[in-house]
């Protein structure tokens, strides 16, 4: 007998739509937000140096201030950043595909 519950499931037991690979359905779920206390922490050492332990409770209310407008525009950078890679990869996967429907066209 098992004392603790395992969290894998068998694989024939049901499709469960990610090709029943036990690392998707196994795994824990991830913390919303997580990531953003050492986020913070980075531009704030970036502010004021690394010596100082508590360093958002000691900043400024515009060192506050200028770290959450950072933040929020590397953010945005990182969206435009993905959103322009996948219009230039669509734009190039619609190029391959016209030109090999067209090379197609002309050998048969």
């Amino acid at each position: 007998m098992r004392n603790k519950k395992s969290r894998r499931i068998a694989p024939s037991s049901a499709y469960i739509g990610s090709g029943n690979k036990t690392s998707v359905f196994s795994r824990k779920a991830r913390k919303p937000f997580q990531d953003m206390a050492e986020i913070y922490k980075n531009e704030a050492i970036k502010i004021k140096g690394n010596h100082e332990k508590k360093l958002f409770e000691k900043l400024s209310e515009e060192d506050k201030k200028l770290i959450r407008e950072r933040i929020i525009r590397n953010k945005i950078k990182e969206k435009w950043r993905f959103l322009v890679i996948l219009i230039i990869s669509s734009f190039m996967t619609i190029l391959i595909v016209t030109a090999i429907v067209i090379l197609l066209k002309i050998y048969f």
